[in-house]
């Protein structure tokens, strides 16, 4: 049974205080462990979701430059057959 120093410091202190104490005290750093645990895979998939908003956003910025040379080339076109139109009236 390895203790990290932050359970030997607390060991050490309650010992002389109330050993009955330090079941209660392994149970709270056990907690704070696993909420430590917690957090990190909670922030690791807020992380990912996050990657993958952005390469969503990319994606969206893309179709829309895409969208926007598209809207030029029929503007092109259109103008192109309003001079051919007016050329044969």
């Amino acid at each position: 049974d390895t203790l990290d120093d932050d359970q030997l410091i607390f060991r050490g202190i309650v010992d002389h205080q109330n050993p009955d104490a330090n079941v209660t005290l392994e149970a709270a750093i056990a907690n704070i462990h696993e909420i430590q645990r917690i957090e990190h895979e909670r922030s690791q998939r807020v992380e990912a979701e996050i990657a993958a908003l952005q390469n969503r956003l990319i994606a969206i910025t893309n179709n829309i430059a895409s969208l926007q040379t598209c809207l030029q080339a029929t503007r092109n076109e259109f103008a192109l057959v309003l001079i051919n139109i007016f050329f044969l009236i």
